[in-house]
Order: C-alpha cells, then sequence, then structure tokens
C-alpha cells in the first residue's frame, strides 16, 4: 500500500501519525486518500477488537488489512456510483494499478 501512495516512512507511534497525516504527502488527493485508508484502519481495528471481547473470535492480520482495503474500495465505488467530484480521483488509488 505504501507504494501507491508514494510514501517511503510513515511514523508507528499514535501521537506521531495524528502530526504527520495532515501533511502526509503534498498533493492533496493523495493525503486525501490516505486520510480514508487511515479511517478504514481505524474501523476494521475497532471491529477486530470487538469481536475480540465479545466473541472471543481473533483474525489473522492478513485478512484484516484485507478488510481495510476493501473498505476503502467500498468508499471509492460509492463515491464514483454517486457522481461525487471526488469519486474518479480517489479510485485512481483503488483500482489503477500502482
Amino acid at each position: 500500500m505504501l507504494q501507491r501512495f508514494n510514501l517511503s516512512l510513515v511514523p508507528f507511534l499514535w501521537a506521531d501519525i495524528l502530526l504527520w497525516l495532515p501533511n502526509a504527502h503534498p498533493e492533496s488527493m493523495v493525503r486525501l486518500a490516505i486520510l480514508q485508508v487511515w479511517q478504514a484502519s481505524i474501523y476494521e481495528l475497532w471491529k477486530e477488537r470487538n469481536r475480540r471481547v465479545y466473541d472471543g473470535l481473533t483474525l489473522p492480520p492478513i485478512r484484516i488489512m484485507r478488510y481495510i482495503s476493501t473498505s476503502f474500495r467500498d468508499k471509492c465505488s460509492t463515491l464514483l456510483s454517486l457522481g461525487h467530484p471526488l469519486g474518479p480521483r480517489l479510485a485512481r488509488f483503488c483500482f489503477d494499478p500502482p
């Protein structure tokens, strides 16, 4: 995923990530795509936490990554189908080869 956004270094600490996100890339559309992936990641990690706490289930990390990717693709597809102006611009991160 880092290649798709042309990123070489991403911080790992929560505080560093929050400082990095608003300026993660000089191109605004890439920043928006990064924020969308970040939101999908937080949502899927929250769902995994709930699965573990309430259902006693633990998914493998690769499956959680697939869910994050699917969430991002679904967001792009929805924006495209609604004719939102950001749809085609965000879709290039989902559907075009890196």
